[in-house]
């Protein structure tokens, strides 16, 4: 979860845990405006979606690959990754 952590005191964003297992945790994401969104972090491959596939409404919406450091890059679709 550690990744997930780093990221999320970066974004300064509250992680809320509601299931957990070895390989996955859902949840939702707290905002500092007050906002709310849906999250699956995979602990083995380190990918964060954030949202609900095909809704943006705000820029940390969609899928992230993670370092061990929690340092972010977008997944495109089509598996091309792009920098953020």
């Amino acid at each position: 979860m550690r990744p997930l952590v780093y990221w999320a005191r970066a974004e300064k964003v509250r992680v809320r845990p509601t299931h957990k297992n070895e390989t996955r945790i859902e949840g939702t994401l707290m905002l500092p405006d007050g906002q709310q969104l849906p999250f699956d972090y995979h602990r083995q491959e380190l990918t964060l979606v954030v949202g609900r596939p095909g809704e943006r409404s705000h820029a940390l919406e969609g899928e992230w690959q993670l370092d061990e450091f929690g340092v972010p890059t977008r997944r495109e679709q089509g598996g091309t990754n792009g920098i953020q």
